[in-house]
């Protein structure tokens, strides 16, 4: 079975129930990575402390049930820094494995899911737990390949993880930008979000660590496995969450997306991906929903009015 990896920080009710749906798949290890404590931040810190005192309850009572490796960080840096650190422990220990984060509820069937994705398709990088709430309407298959990097629940390597870097040059970021035109439509879409994000984040305006992957993808050319139905359902939109404080349309899809499991069974063993023109429609919602850029400015950019 894979090794999962179990990030945290400052939600104990979040990281139970995470937990539990990691368990509930049957991994040999599990690692648990513990973000720090934030200076003069008294009710931050107290949740911290309680959510480490439930991972050595946890830890304890059930490694019958498989091997608990944790990982305390003294203090907190940030997302990047934290998200980062924590994967960077798991592959200085396993060459492949599941990434969770404590808002994440990961089905069990994912586990075969990414075994056989990658049995299927070796080219493939990385392999998505969630589709963010949009892949029914569209195919029946029951994955697609994308240039996209879907992080609710995912499946990656050592070897991939060892190309990413938290900061990209500015002599990478124009490497890219030099060769946009030659890029599809889509891929467009996702170059110019990912340079725009990455340069945030080098000028200290964008905490994140998510953007710098969806450039390596890009860049480098590498493909994503995204299911057709979702095999995670994320629980984080609240006011603890870094980036998704608010409930978006993508949590009401994924939750009416969980419904189709009742009516369909996508059979990944007899079946191909579906086209990646798909992905279009992925990335609609992406940055309509999830992410607040204006759709307009990037058609601007793409279809740009004659002088």
């Amino acid at each position: 079975m894979l090794p999962y990896l179990l990030i945290c920080w400052q939600r104990p009710s979040h990281t139970l129930r995470a937990y539990e749906h990691i368990i509930n798949c049957k991994p040999h290890e599990i690692y648990i990575f513990c973000d720090g404590f934030k200076e003069d931040e008294v009710d931050i810190n107290n949740r911290v402390r309680q959510t480490r005192e439930l991972i050595e309850s946890l830890s304890t009572c059930n490694q019958h049930l498989c091997t608990h490796h944790t990982n305390f960080a003294s203090s907190s840096n940030g997302c990047c820094e934290g998200v980062t650190s924590a994967i960077d422990w798991f592959f200085s220990n396993v060459e492949m494995g599941i990434i969770v984060e404590d808002d994440i509820l990961i089905r069990p069937d994912f586990t075969h899911f990414c075994k056989a994705i990658i049995s299927r398709n070796p080219s493939v990088k990385l392999v998505s737990a969630s589709n963010n709430g949009f892949g029914y309407p569209l195919y029946w298959n029951p994955y697609r390949l994308s240039r996209n990097t879907l992080i609710w629940g995912w499946f990656t390597t050592k070897s991939l993880w060892a190309l990413y870097e938290k900061q990209i040059s500015e002599y990478r970021l124009q490497e890219l930008e030099s060769r946009i035109s030659s890029l599809s439509l889509v891929e467009k879409l996702y170059a110019r979000y990912a340079i725009e994000k990455c340069r945030e984040v080098n000028a200290g305006l964008l905490d994140t660590w998510d953007c710098q992957l969806l450039f390596l993808f890009i860049e480098r050319g590498f493909l994503s496995a995204i299911p057709t139905i979702s095999y995670s359902e994320n629980i984080g939109f609240d006011m603890f969450a870094t980036h998704t404080t608010k409930l978006s349309f993508s949590f009401y899809m994924l939750k009416l997306q969980a419904l189709f499991r009742f009516f369909i069974s996508l059979d990944i063993s007899s079946s191909s991906p579906c086209s990646r023109a798909s992905d279009i429609m992925d990335w609609l919602l992406y940055i309509l929903v999830l992410k607040p850029v204006s759709l307009r400015r990037y058609v601007n950019q793409l279809l740009p009015l004659p002088k």
